[in-house]
């Protein structure tokens, strides 16, 4: 593939010189096949297009903005955990500061209330009011993230830079939406390279081992290339589809990684795709061979399987 990344102009060239050899070659268009009509690209044609414009970048980034919070005069000494005016008080830094995760929210209600680190009554405190909020299902090593209710989580497109977080407390989600941008930007991209790139999003000079490590996790969970996903066509199915998976997420006991999604666009793969269990036995896929027999309605039944 073409490293479009290391050098656009070079790759956009290599692209345009292998036109010119076609249209001197007198190349033609193959005939048209299922009434498709087919078109005949030249270089020039290619020049005239925006492909070496270079693309809007950090469309989804916006700065972290921290909310104003008055909290009542109190004796550091006689802090309450159990009081009423602690949730009052996240619920105004959620209001704001949404999604967060519950070891900065920690932190922020520390500072505000004047202590030097969140210590067991602040965790307490953060740990009771959690209840009444939504728990975000993707996370990463355990950390709960918190937003104000489940509908502000929905469609959640963007990422906060600069901010005051390290890398550990920024939610998951803003993680994603930072390196779902960069494979959009970028045309052609080494895996390797996605995290020093989404770093400088997320507002750090380098990627040190513990961003890198974060990110790749990130990668791991989000799937860029292989995704697991129900996706529905017929807004009347979703009632039947939810029924089963929250069936398969009360068994697992946690929240699946698995996309329940309206559908927005398909494609078939490419030909060397198709059946590539048949025309691969090797290959790899994370099914049982036994399952297929259940597909093409030979071999085992489902109950022996």
């Amino acid at each position: 593939s073409v490293d479009w990344y290391e050098n656009r102009e070079r790759s956009i060239q290599q692209i345009l010189d292998e036109l010119k050899g076609n249209e001197s070659a007198d190349v033609k268009p193959k005939a048209e096949k299922d009434n498709i009509p087919l078109k005949a690209f030249s270089a020039e044609h290619i020049k005239k297009t925006d492909i070496l414009k270079e693309p809007e970048r950090n469309q989804g980034q916006i700065p972290y903005m921290e909310a104003e919070v008055t909290v009542p005069a109190i004796d550091k000494a006689a802090y309450d955990p159990t009081a009423a005016y602690n949730t009052k008080v996240i619920r105004q830094i959620l209001a704001k500061e949404q999604p967060i995760t519950e070891g900065y929210l920690c932190k922020r209600v520390a500072r505000l209330f004047g202590f030097g680190h969140a210590g067991a009554n602040i965790q307490k405190a953060v740990s009771m009011a959690m209840i009444k909020f939504y728990r975000d299902p993707v996370s990463l090593g355990g950390v709960s993230i918190l937003w104000m209710d489940e509908d502000s989580s929905k469609d959640y497109k963007t990422y906060r830079s600069p901010s005051p977080r390290s890398i550990t407390e920024i939610p998951v989600c803003e993680v994603m939406n930072a390196v779902n941008e960069v494979i959009h930007e970028e045309f052609s991209l080494p895996k390797e390279k996605i995290p020093t790139i989404a770093a400088r999003k997320l507002g750090f000079s380098n990627a040190g081992a513990k961003i890198v490590e974060t990110i790749n996790a990130v990668l791991d969970i989000r799937g860029v290339q292989y995704r697991t996903g129900i996706y529905y066509a017929d807004a009347g199915d979703l009632g039947e589809i939810e029924t089963v998976y929250r069936a398969e997420e009360e068994k697992a006991g946690e929240p699946l990684k698995v996309e329940l999604k309206p559908l927005e666009n398909f494609f078939p793969a490419e030909e060397y795709h198709q059946k590539y269990l048949e025309k691969n036995p090797g290959g790899y896929c994370h099914i049982a061979p036994k399952m297929f027999s259940l597909e093409n309605g030979s071999g085992a039944k489902p109950e022996e399987i």
